[in-house]
């Protein structure tokens, strides 16, 4: 991903059994909204977390459908590395099987 420094991402923590938190990338002039993180059984090979990120994305007529699409897999696995690493330093006391509850603030 070309200057990716220059992406600066927001997190706010839901932390329920189905999605961790929601995220949003500002990128210059442009702001992407509705970016979530959701537990995984699979670990992510960056990270080695079992987490995953699913892009924005809306539905209709029962359907769903991306907002959000990378065509270079390779900025796009970037892109997940850098949201899921921002998501543990916001929230180091969080883990995929922590309840709201437990957390330590």
């Amino acid at each position: 991903m070309k200057n990716n420094d220059e992406i600066s991402i927001a997190i706010k923590l839901v932390n329920t059994d189905q999605l961790k938190a929601i995220c949003s990338i500002n990128y210059g002039d442009h702001v992407i909204r509705g970016f979530r993180i959701a537990p995984s059984k699979f670990q992510d090979e960056a990270s080695g977390e079992y987490l995953r990120v699913l892009p924005p994305a809306y539905g209709v007529g029962g359907e769903t459908h991306l907002a959000f699409f990378m065509e270079n897999k390779e900025s796009w696995k970037e892109l997940v590395n850098k949201i899921i690493q921002k998501y543990l330093a916001t929230f180091p006391g969080v883990s995929k099987s922590s309840k709201f509850e437990d957390l330590p603030f």
